[in-house]
């Protein structure tokens, strides 16, 4: 095995699904070394030897695809992946595609960050939610700029919830705060999370809501004021 495989996977404090299939990427780099010009017939042959599973790249280039269960880290396995064909294989070009937003290394990245307010129960987010919509809470600001997630919502209201949530940090989203109830729960992967707000008890916070944020970094409060 690969020396890098052991220290990504402790760095990036891999899970056994999740180190797994860094140790398959590490194997079929092994057999079918990646490089330009690469016999696709070749290569076919050499992964389906160990890896039945893999019938058909469906391209004119190798491509293979990992199956993961929601929740156990698919984000951060990409960032694995992307370290040891880096560290291993010399590879310095990279192109993520992801559903809605097309994702390319950038100098000046336009950050969007937001807020999350964790509500006691579904009666009280919606309080908060009608307190947020309020024209007294910062003149009106924040109208149009926040939405409550939790399992009152069904059929078209939770696909909008789901769809706003999944694209809370695009530019284009114009949410800025989520109530939230006991969701979302893992998957939910986030790096412009600023400002927690618990209004739960705090033996209440754990577990579901740990999880929740994982991939968020509260830091700091954008300006300090409260209401």
């Amino acid at each position: 095995m690969n020396r890098h495989v052991n220290a990504i996977a402790g760095r990036l404090s891999l899970r056994p699904p999740q180190r797994r299939s860094l140790e398959i990427l590490d194997r079929i780099t092994e057999i079918a070394p990646p490089g330009k010009g690469a016999d696709t017939v070749t290569a076919l042959a050499a992964i389906r030897s160990e890896f039945p599973s893999v019938t058909d790249f469906e391209r004119e280039f190798p491509s293979l695809c990992f199956a993961l269960a929601t929740g156990v880290g698919k984000t951060r396995l990409m960032g694995a992946f992307i370290s040891y064909l880096h560290l291993a294989h010399g590879i310095d070009n990279f192109f993520m595609l992801a559903p809605i937003l097309t994702i390319r290394e950038s100098d000046n990245p336009i950050v969007k960050p937001f807020l999350l307010v964790i509500a006691r129960d579904i009666t009280h987010a919606g309080q908060l939610m009608t307190r947020v919509r309020s024209d007294d809470f910062f003149d009106g600001r924040y109208k149009d700029k926040v939405i409550q997630v939790d399992s009152s919502k069904t059929g078209a209201e939770e696909e909008e919830m789901i769809a706003r949530l999944l694209k809370v940090e695009h530019t284009e989203e114009p949410t800025e705060i989520v109530i939230h109830v006991n969701m979302p729960k893992e998957g939910w992967d986030v790096t412009n999370l600023y400002t927690i707000v618990p209004l739960r008890a705090a033996n209440a916070l754990v577990g579901d809501d740990v999880q929740t944020i994982h991939g968020g970094y509260p830091t700091r409060t954008p300006n300090g004021s409260s209401q």
